[in-house]
């Protein structure tokens, strides 16, 4: 795998509240700015949205098992466009809350793509 993070699930929103420093530079981006994302919880590019998982998947998720994606697109801060696997799952801590963990793993075969 090529790097982690973990979201909170609440309030049907995804908060970031760790990425591992290899997503980071994947998406070309500073230590710096890496942790005003997460201490301002701005709304970032690495987690996908459910609209984009088929709806077996995201029931799958919710029932506590792991979902793959075989192929995403993120974008990294210059505009370049490149593919991921995902690895998700998601589990409740004892305190009721709800976290999905993010295992993406860089397709390096496949063709990227850059948008100005």
């Amino acid at each position: 795998p090529d790097g982690v993070c973990i979201y909170l699930v609440a309030d049907q929103k995804k908060h970031l509240v760790f990425c591992s420093d290899r997503i980071w530079k994947m998406l070309g981006c500073t230590k710096e700015e890496a942790d005003l994302t997460i201490a301002n919880g701005t709304e970032n590019r690495f987690m996908p949205d459910e609209i984009k998982i088929p709806e077996e998947q995201i029931s799958q998720l919710k029932a506590g098992k792991p979902v793959v994606l075989q192929s995403i697109q993120l974008r990294r801060k210059d505009g370049m466009l490149f593919s991921v696997r995902a690895y998700c799952s998601m589990a409740e801590s004892p305190d009721g809350n709800r976290y999905c963990y993010v295992i993406l793993e860089e397709l390096k075969d496949e063709k990227q793509i850059r948008f100005s």
